[in-house]
């Protein structure tokens, strides 16, 4: 019965606050969960398209740009963004990892949307150039700030910046970002990439997803999704902690020659392979008025727990993965994995899948 259920339980998954993930499935601890996933439009570009999910980077050699010019301004900070992004993988930093990658997408907009502009001076540059400019600054500034809030804010800031940006029509556009989180304690699941793609596809090529050495055709596509199944535990290292691994998101489509469009290519997706176990918490009642209570448990996926603690009568402290333990005495969502509400009333506390 358990895996029967497992087995059916299998749709797409929303992850709010800006980073997006795709998922389709996902079971904690015998018993299965649904899930559902957020989107933030971003086009196939030059530079990348990522959060949770889908990091764009196209395999063509860049475009070279003079120093001072915007183009070689977008270039550096996207450079920048990766780093940091990259930086966040390695030091088990999620919520810099996606910020950095939603960064990395604004920037690929950008160059989109500013393909006249790349060879302009800054100095030069039309008023909405100049302003992207100074919002870029304040962007990485935020991401290199150390600080869990302003970092989760710079790619907030990027996604809103990002999605006002106008880009020329005509390519792929995917609209998942961030990193692709799996189960892999779940026998088969469907990653589901949604976007703009075309109709049909000529001679029998169609969209495919290339991890570790192995590639998945898309089993199902439309114009606005593409669904790969994918065994997790393939991806799964000997680890408590987030597996890590990159795959190739190749749409095929008929691209310029010529014009910003030239500069998509292959797309890299980042996917997070997560263990068993989310981790452990602890919750303190700390009013001065009432007799003092605490309750630990263990943290499980797609979990929510209400306590009757107003504003200011509590605390916080969860452990996940077996890292460093956090403590919170307010609202928080700065974690991708644990979300923290609180009134005059209660406090509740949410864990991924949202």
């Amino acid at each position: 019965m358990r895996r029967f259920l497992i087995a059916t339980l299998v749709c797409c998954q929303v992850m709010t606050g800006g980073c997006a993930a795709v998922v389709t499935a996902a079971a904690a601890h015998g018993a299965a969960i649904a899930t559902a996933v957020e989107v933030v439009p971003v086009v196939l570009a030059a530079g990348a398209i990522g959060v949770l999910g889908v990091m764009g980077a196209a395999k063509n050699t860049p475009d070279s740009f003079a120093d001072g010019s915007l183009g070689a301004f977008l270039q550096a900070s996207d450079k920048e963004a990766t780093r940091l992004a990259e930086t966040g993988m390695q030091t088990r930093h999620e919520a810099l990892m996606t910020a950095g990658l939603q960064v990395h997408n604004a920037l690929a907009r950008a160059q989109l949307a500013y393909d006249d502009s790349l060879s302009l001076k800054l100095a030069d540059l039309p008023g909405p150039e100049r302003l992207f400019v100074a919002r870029t600054g304040e962007m990485l500034a935020g991401l290199s700030s150390g600080q869990g809030r302003a970092i989760k804010e710079a790619g907030d800031r990027a996604n809103a910046v990002g999605a006002r940006l106008d880009v020329p029509e005509g390519a792929p556009q995917i609209l998942t970002a961030g990193p692709v989180y799996l189960f892999a304690f779940l026998p088969f699941q469907t990653v589901s990439i949604r976007g703009k793609f075309p109709a049909a596809y000529e001679n029998g090529a169609v969209p495919r997803l290339t991890v570790n050495k192995k590639t998945y055709t898309a089993y199902s596509y439309s114009t606005q999704s593409l669904d790969f199944a994918i065994v997790a535990g393939d991806l799964r290292s000997e680890t408590e902690d987030i597996s890590w691994v990159k795959g190739e998101l190749v749409v095929p489509w008929d691209k310029p020659l010529f014009g910003p469009l030239r500069r998509s290519g292959v797309e890299t997706v980042v996917i997070g392979v997560l263990p068993d176990s989310l981790g452990r918490a602890t919750v303190e009642h700390v009013s001065g008025t009432a007799r003092a209570a605490s309750e630990s448990f263990d943290l499980r996926w797609g979990e929510r727990r209400t306590f009757a603690y107003p504003a200011g009568q509590w605390k916080l402290r969860y452990s996940l993965f077996n890292r460093d333990s956090t403590e919170v005495d307010r609202a928080d969502a700065v974690s991708p994995f644990i979300r923290v509400a609180s009134d005059g009333h209660s406090m509740t506390i949410r864990t991924f899948p949202f």
